[in-house]
């Protein structure tokens, strides 16, 4: 969650958050989802490696980390996948000497809306 909160206080950093994590906060589901998926803007890469590699290495919110009884974040230094397209860390949480291995995962597409079937101009045939 505190890297939604980072990405969601840096005006550069567009993106579209996805999956279970996105079903639990906006759709009141019961599904647990201990990885984080989001879309981001092509144009808006740098911005959100920036910001998710700050939260992850430590250098970004230490205070509202420890506000959260987070001890450390452990990572293995480098993304996992750095790719144009994709950008991923995979590190554990430790609080309370519990650890919790989770996932950021962005993908940098081109991000294209869905129509509905409904407003789509099909032409009728004769």
């Amino acid at each position: 969650m505190l890297v939604l909160k980072e990405l969601a206080g840096e005006k550069r950093a567009r993106f579209v958050l996805k999956g279970g994590v996105n079903l639990r906060l906006f759709a009141q589901s019961p599904r647990y989802s201990q990885d984080m998926d989001l879309d981001g803007y092509p144009d808006a890469s740098d911005a959100v490696r920036a910001v998710i590699r700050d939260v992850v290495e430590g250098k970004r919110a230490r205070t509202e980390l420890r506000r959260l009884r987070i001890t450390r974040i452990e990572q293995g230094g480098e993304p996992n996948k750095d790719t144009e397209v994709t950008f991923r860390y995979k590190f554990r949480v430790i609080s309370a000497g519990i650890e919790y291995p989770t996932k950021v995962e962005v993908r940098f597409e081109s991000l294209i809306l869905p129509t509905s079937r409904r407003s789509r101009s099909h032409p009728r045939e004769s």
